[in-house]
């Protein structure tokens, strides 16, 4: 056999493999949201949609947040953290993280917030990671937290733990 016709035997044996291969790469690749309605039970309702949460700190401060869980597993979160609160040192923006279903009616999720002094220099982050639990009805959801706030240098500032609880947001008739 000569070495032209081996070559396209053997590129054309690999030719399907090169297909399942690009299928299995297309396949794993699908949005996150397909995996995770796999793991919802028939009675689990979807997280997915905007939320308006209280966070309740374990010293007794209640913030009001607000928090949109898109269906491709991606979360943002916005709060009424007050400037003079530890949790709060520093201009915030706005945590943006994910979710994901980790259990038998429960959602975990983790997200980061930037802090900032006044000039805007970087200050340090917080990590919050969550296990919500949706209502059967879709329309209340609750569930723990726990807080890690580090300086810019990574040095850990402070851990808060707490509850959370929340309502869907819902169209408003005009």
């Amino acid at each position: 056999m000569s070495i032209r016709r081996t070559l396209t035997v053997l590129c054309m044996m690999a030719i399907p493999v090169c297909l399942i291969g690009i299928g299995l790469i297309e396949t794993s690749h699908k949005s996150s949201a397909h995996a995770q309605a796999n793991l919802m039970t028939p009675t689990m309702q979807s997280p997915v949609g905007t939320w308006r949460v209280t966070i309740h700190l374990k010293d007794g401060t209640q913030i009001q947040a607000l928090y949109t869980c898109n269906s491709d597993g991606n979360l943002t979160e916005t709060d009424t953290t007050p400037q003079t609160h530890p949790m709060g040192f520093g201009a915030q923006q706005s945590g943006h993280g994910v979710w994901a279903v980790v259990g038998d009616g429960i959602v975990g999720t983790t997200y980061v917030k930037f802090h900032y002094d006044s000039e805007g220099v970087f200050t340090g982050q917080t990590t919050v990671s969550e296990r919500l639990f949706v209502g059967s009805s879709g329309k209340v959801m609750g569930g723990t937290f726990k807080a890690i706030t580090v300086n810019r240098l990574g040095d850990l500032e402070r851990e808060d733990i707490g509850k959370i609880s929340g309502t869907r947001l819902a169209v408003v008739p005009m």
